[in-house]
């Protein structure tokens, strides 16, 4: 397998890793506080 393939693979596997862990903090996040809460404090 050439590096570059690997290096492909390997940097689309981390962001799809990065991106769903972002998602689940977020969604977290929404259930964890209230709404109204989170527009006060922007």
């Amino acid at each position: 397998m050439p590096k570059i393939t690997l290096l492909l693979l390997a940097t689309t596997v981390a962001m799809g890793v990065t991106g769903a862990a972002f998602c689940v903090g977020i969604t977290y996040a929404f259930t964890q506080l209230p709404i109204e809460q989170i527009l006060s404090s922007l």
